[in-house]
């Protein structure tokens, strides 16, 4: 009597070492380990450590991001023969690309919003990663994608962008936004005396367009403004951008620099704040506000589409132009003249379209 043969799901992920693709990894191991017990899962990783010990296997390949070389030769070349010996059922690549392998449904996950982003006079004026990864991913996100049978996005307009600009068939383009746990909140602040407290969760990048809120702080000390603080998470000595920042308000007593914090600090942070600032121009996932909106802050975010996708059916936020310091200048306003005395939070609903990961597994696995 012939062997049953092994069901089995590959997650390859050898460019994942932190962040928003770090997040999304470990949230499908803890999917796949408890509700999927009849496969065998095997990641392809950098590092066996990113994941705890489990019944999963990992496949270290140590020298994957030393270079976009080595990178793109596992990717293009080094995956196919591998992908024969295991044979999956599934392979579901994280690393934003499509590598040629041999599967029974192939799959890719398309993290990063970089194609989208349109340049500013500032970024040509601070470079950063963010300019060559512009074009960069433009190209990358098309090589193989039609060897794909489903490509993951995080929010609409990346499918809008995958379906319309590439061609990718819509209907197998499958929208997963991160899930986050999301509590009623209804806390009554204690300190209302002390100066309004803004908070800016960011990172020393001109998308970041940490310079909105340098220039709104400058209108409030003009218009007469006074008893607030902005708190943000940079030291401003990180890049040329941030001491660009660092240098604007040298005389701004109002703008705190606090530096990259951990994210129990930063939770304790964000928690005693009176409000949320996010003027970022470019998200594949606004993480922080997905958390701020778990602590019932209120937030004051751009007027941009992954802002509105990421908060969808919260009701404790303001949208305002990231393009124009007076607006958000304004709305700070209001919050310093009308301190709010509690947190209060509305439920974060699904957008329309969304796949939970299990239905995201289950339209996966379910479609050969």
């Amino acid at each position: 009597m012939p062997a049953l043969q092994t069901k089995r799901i590959v997650f390859s992920g050898i460019n994942i070492s932190k962040g928003g693709p770090l997040t999304v990894l470990r949230f499908f191991y803890d999917y796949a380990a408890r509700a999927l017990p009849d496969y065998e899962l095997i990641f392809i990783l950098q590092d066996k450590n990113l994941l705890p010990i489990g019944r999963h296997r990992v496949i270290e390949i140590k020298n994957g991001q030393r270079s976009i070389f080595h990178k793109l030769y596992f990717e293009y070349f080094g995956f196919r023969r591998l992908s024969r010996e295991l044979n999956a059922d599934l392979w579901l690549s994280l690393n934003d690309m499509s590598p040629c392998v041999s599967a029974r449904v192939q799959a890719a996950y398309f993290h990063n919003a970089a194609p989208f982003y349109k340049l500013k006079w500032l970024d040509l004026l601070f470079p950063a990663r963010l300019v060559p990864q512009k074009f960069y991913y433009y190209f990358i996100y098309r090589i193989n994608i039609f060897n794909n049978d489903f490509v993951v996005v995080q929010q609409q307009f990346l499918k809008e962008y995958v379906g319309k600009s590439i061609g990718f068939p819509a209907e197998r383009i499958l929208i997963n936004r991160p899930e986050t746990v999301q509590e009623k909140v209804v806390r009554v602040k204690q300190d209302r005396h002390g100066p309004v407290i803004f908070f800016c969760t960011t990172k020393p990048e001109v998308y970041k367009n940490i310079h909105l809120i340098a220039d709104a702080v400058g209108l409030l000390k003009a218009w007469g403004i006074q008893n607030f603080v902005v708190k943000m998470t940079i030291s401003g000595d990180e890049t040329r951008y941030s001491r660009y920042i660092k240098k604007k308000v040298e005389n701004y007593t109002e703008i705190e620099f606090v530096g990259s914090q951990s994210y129990d600090v930063l939770q304790t942070m964000v928690g005693a704040s009176d409000c949320v600032l996010f003027p970022s121009l470019l998200e594949s996932w606004g993480l922080p506000l997905s958390e701020a909106a778990a602590l019932g802050k209120l937030i004051i975010a751009a007027d941009l589409p992954y802002a509105y996708e990421t908060l969808w059916g919260y009701e404790n936020v303001v949208f305002v132009s990231p393009y124009h310091a007076e607006a958000l200048a304004s709305e700070m306003k209001k919050v310093i003249e009308n301190r709010p005395v509690v947190d209060v939070s509305s439920e974060l609903k699904h957008f329309p379209g969304n796949f939970t990961v299990e239905q995201l597994f289950y339209k996966m696995l379910s479609s050969k």
